[in-house]
């Protein structure tokens, strides 16, 4: 398992060669993997134009801090035990910032929960968030009595969101939970909400 809980930040990291999920010939990326569980509890930043984040996990990825770029963030969680591959907690913050066309993408084998915020800034930009388990937006969480107490997943994107689930036990794709909230912003920007029903590609 890889676990981070100082600082990882890329100002000139070597580039990568055309295989790599994101752009190839980019010099401002940073990559973290694991083949097993992967959790991430310090901030993680790529700074600079172009700067991507990638962090693949072969089990559960969890995002318990901050994971920001000035360009593409790639989030891509594996078949874990929990049945929920990537978990971004009511700590987690992804931020793209870019200027323009910045991109968010979250996918996972397992279930995705988002209870934190997802956040794509730049003119153009979308946050994608497929699985082919369930993917919830907001959940439950113990409260300092061990009570269960709902919480909000937050996404905003200027152009595109979309949600692409495959059922769960229950039938279920896409679970939005109450306190979440889901927003875009420019002109002709859409929201969608689909069932998964192909291979993770």
């Amino acid at each position: 398992a890889v676990t981070n809980t100082g600082r990882v930040e890329s100002f000139t990291v070597g580039a990568h060669d055309a295989t790599h999920p994101l752009q190839a010939g980019n010099s401002r990326q940073v990559s973290i993997s694991g083949e097993n569980r992967v959790d991430i509890d310090g901030v993680v930043k790529s700074i600079g134009t172009g700067g991507d984040v990638s962090i693949q996990s072969g089990e559960r990825l969890r995002i318990n801090s901050a994971v920001e770029a000035d360009d593409q963030i790639l989030l891509d969680g594996g078949n874990d035990a929990s049945g929920v591959g990537v978990l971004i907690t009511t700590l987690g913050g992804v931020t793209s910032r870019g200027a323009t066309g910045g991109l968010i993408e979250v996918k996972s084998t397992d279930a995705v929960s988002v209870m934190g915020h997802l956040e794509a800034r730049g003119t153009g930009a979308d946050v994608l968030v497929s699985s082919e388990g369930r993917v919830s937006i907001g959940g439950l969480v113990a409260d300092s009595q061990g009570r269960s107490v709902e919480v909000g997943g937050f996404i905003q994107a200027p152009d595109r969101i979309e949600l692409r689930g495959g059922a769960d036990a229950g039938g279920t794709s896409v679970m939005i939970y109450a306190a979440s909230q889901i927003a875009t912003s420019e002109i002709d920007s859409s929201i969608r909400s689909e069932e998964h029903t192909s291979e993770l590609q």
